[in-house]
């Protein structure tokens, strides 16, 4: 959880320079990536120009990075019974709260196949929003976070990759 405010603070400070690419990126010229945790039996496709994430976060299964510094996240929990995963679900929403991000919206939807709650946080620092989106859901007796983190000037653009990256989950 330590990782998820350290990268949020991290996409809060970078540059819009920093960020850009003078030189074209061999991210935008990839396309179908996918990433597969065989222990938690989940594949993704990350979006056209994300890259796979090497992660030192092992709560998370896998996360595709964007070349502005924006990030998915797909993390998952073995559950006991499907019903603990409120407590899961709970503490991650509490962290974000935490960390001084405020709710400005949830709604119960659909996502491909999917049925569970999407939450919009925002974080105001001195010279960057950020914007988080976090979809949960719960399938068969593990629970679900997939988490968009982006500067509010990339969100609206991302939020349909993210969207298409939670429909296109495959289980094993």
């Amino acid at each position: 959880m330590k990782r998820v405010c350290s990268f949020l603070l991290g996409l809060a400070v970078a540059s819009p320079a920093f960020a850009g690419d003078e030189g074209g990126s061999a991210a935008a010229a990839r396309s179908g990536l996918t990433a597969t945790d065989p222990e938690l039996g989940v594949t993704a496709t990350a979006p056209d120009g994300w890259e796979v994430e090497r992660q030192n976060d092992e709560r998370a299964s896998f996360a595709f990075r964007n070349e502005d510094h924006s990030q998915i996240e797909v993390i998952g929990n073995d559950l006991l019974t499907a019903d603990v995963s409120a407590a899961f679900f709970r503490q991650f929403h509490e962290l974000l709260q935490g960390s001084s991000f405020s709710s400005v919206g949830q709604e119960d939807k659909t996502i491909g196949d999917l049925a569970g709650t999407e939450t919009i946080y925002r974080f105001d620092h001195t010279n960057a929003t950020l914007k988080v989106a976090v979809f949960q859901f719960v399938r068969d007796t593990k629970a679900w976070l997939v988490v968009l983190y982006a500067q509010d000037d990339a969100f609206d653009s991302h939020v349909d990759e993210f969207r298409a990256t939670i429909a296109g989950l495959t289980f094993q």
